[in-house]
């Protein structure tokens, strides 16, 4: 008889403490987590989902928070159904340094209290501020045996293309001419990188927003050629703009172990 005693006890306290961890609200939004990196002054729809096992949704509301703006709220709307489908437009926020990480936070409440929540990190690019500049980088040519080749993912790091994973050569130095020792004067890509020489564009000065105006509004070409020093040239991989290099200088040697690519480059990535 104790033992019964016993075990109801338990089954109770068992069921009680089930009852405590679920969630009778469920909350779903669509697309949020692929985001990682957006562009200030863009707009970005999330599809919010919900649904509770009671009457009705109360309200959901969205917050922000970064170390600029503090705690904003985005969103606050008052319903009352059973099962929710809207769509937010988030339009993102400008701020005065570069790069900045914003907490996104969702929180659905329905008529008896029961809530669930939901948080998204993403870094916000600023398309208006200006992009700091790697110096220094050393093409070889590709008649050398030396470094004549690099990945746009890490341009700093270059490496002799005969060598390396074809997938990796994002831009190589091209060889036009065998029969001859000079540069060639031409980059070419392994990959699906596209050029745009424009020795107009305002290298000192440039940004996410006048890279992304050009590349977009231009002709692109899976090579440059007749490079020279002072040379500006934007590129971009898969339809997407990734940075602008200037050609510091472009040395021709005796023989072609110490022809070079003096390059300065802005990265967007």
């Amino acid at each position: 008889m104790n033992k019964m005693f016993l075990f109801f006890i338990l089954s109770i306290l068992f069921l009680a403490s089930c009852k405590k961890e679920s969630t009778t609200v469920v909350l779903y939004i669509e697309n949020i987590g692929e985001l990682g990196y957006v562009s200030s002054e863009t707009k970005n729809i999330f599809k919010i989902r919900c649904i509770t096992q009671n009457d009705f949704v109360e309200n959901i509301t969205v917050n922000s928070f970064d170390r600029e703006y503090g705690t904003k709220l985005l969103m606050d709307t008052v319903l009352n159904k059973n099962n929710i489908k809207l769509n937010y437009e988030y339009e993102v926020p400008v701020f005065t340094e570069d790069s900045v990480k914003v907490q996104l936070s969702l929180k659905a409440v329905d008529c008896l209290g029961e809530e669930q929540t939901a948080t998204y990190n993403v870094v916000v690019i600023n398309k208006n501020v200006l992009l700091v500049e790697k110096s220094g980088l050393v093409v070889y040519s590709g008649k050398s045996e030396k470094e004549n080749a690099f990945s746009l993912e890490d341009p700093s790091s270059t490496f002799n293309s005969e060598l390396a994973d074809s997938a990796k050569i994002d831009i190589y130095d091209y060889i036009q001419d065998e029969d001859t020792d000079g540069l060639d004067l031409v980059w070419k890509t392994n990959t699906d990188v596209d050029f745009i020489k424009v020795n107009s564009f305002d290298y000192v000065n440039a940004t996410m927003k006048s890279i992304t105006g050009v590349y977009n509004s231009s002709k692109r070409n899976d090579y440059v050629n007749d490079i020279q020093s002072n040379d500006i040239i934007i590129v971009g991989k898969a339809g997407e703009p990734w940075g602008v290099f200037l050609i510091a200088g472009v040395f021709d040697d005796q023989g072609v172990d110490n022809d070079r690519y003096l390059v300065n480059y802005k990265s967007l990535k």
